[in-house]
């Protein structure tokens, strides 16, 4: 363990203490061990073992009265590992679409208040969207940052759109809360988000989420393609294929077999 510097917030580097403690035992250790170790009293630590056992951070033992570290936290290392092969497992999926519906596609995951555009499969018309790998968007901008901030717990939203700003890039493009909000939770109920003209004229984007197991939206696949070739019959044959494979590249993700629909 490290010196606390005099800025440090106490319960936080408790926690941090506690991580590497645990880390470094090999068997788990007892409660007054703990409490020795750390110079922690033995109130404090019993209510922090509490929380952080209900919350899978930490396991115990009733058996041995020992704890150790709990699945949790390898769950998030998994978890944030997965998401950087996000981009190469998503690439059958990118392929399929843009052959099926040959169009541009493009798959974008949040990057803070951003939608951040990791892998594309550009489709073989001659008037296709060609956009780049990194790209960022604020979440609201776009079909891609919707879908993912459609999905998002209530509270992250209203967070969001309080600090959102609005820039009128075309006729089309939504500019204030009210509409903004309408549209997510159409988006929540439809499971499918459409931009029209929004952010490029002549450009129309339809987007999906692709679903963690919370219901939270780990990603989104888009659909790019200019607005003369969108019509009510693309929207309903893009939005089946989007839904089938976000639900395909979900299951991959986190390891289980596609649900039946």
């Amino acid at each position: 363990m490290t010196d606390t510097p005099p800025s440090a917030v106490k319960s936080a580097d408790r926690v941090l203490d506690l991580f590497e403690l645990l880390n470094q035992s090999a068997f788990g250790l007892s409660h007054t061990e703990i409490a020795d170790h750390l110079g922690i009293p033995k109130s404090s630590l019993s209510q922090l073992l509490k929380n952080l056992v209900a919350r899978g951070y930490v396991a115990y033992s009733p058996a041995e009265k020992l704890y150790q570290l709990g699945n949790r936290l390898e769950e998030l290392v998994l978890r944030k590992s997965r998401m950087r092969d996000l981009g190469a497992i998503a690439q059958g999926p990118l392929e399929r679409l843009a052959k099926e519906t040959r169009e541009s596609v493009f798959l974008n995951v949040r990057s803070g208040d951003n939608a951040k555009l990791v892998a594309r499969e550009i489709g073989p018309q001659a008037l296709v969207t060609i956009l780049h790998v990194g790209e960022v968007v604020p979440l609201h901008r776009t079909a891609a940052g919707r879908a993912i901030l459609a999905f998002l717990p209530r509270r992250t939203q209203d967070e969001y759109l309080a600090r959102a700003t609005f820039e009128r890039f075309t006729s089309e493009t939504v500019n204030d809360v009210q509409d903004l909000r309408k549209r997510l939770d159409e988006a929540a109920r439809e499971g499918i988000c459409v931009a029209r003209d929004e952010f490029i004229l002549g450009v129309t984007g339809i987007s999906a989420p692709v679903l963690g197991e919370n219901g939270e939206a780990l990603a989104s696949l888009t659909i790019s393609m200019p607005t003369v070739r969108f019509n009510s019959n693309a929207r309903r044959d893009i939005a089946a294929a989007l839904t089938r494979e976000c639900r395909l590249l979900a299951a991959q993700f986190i390891g289980a077999e596609p649900t039946a629909q």
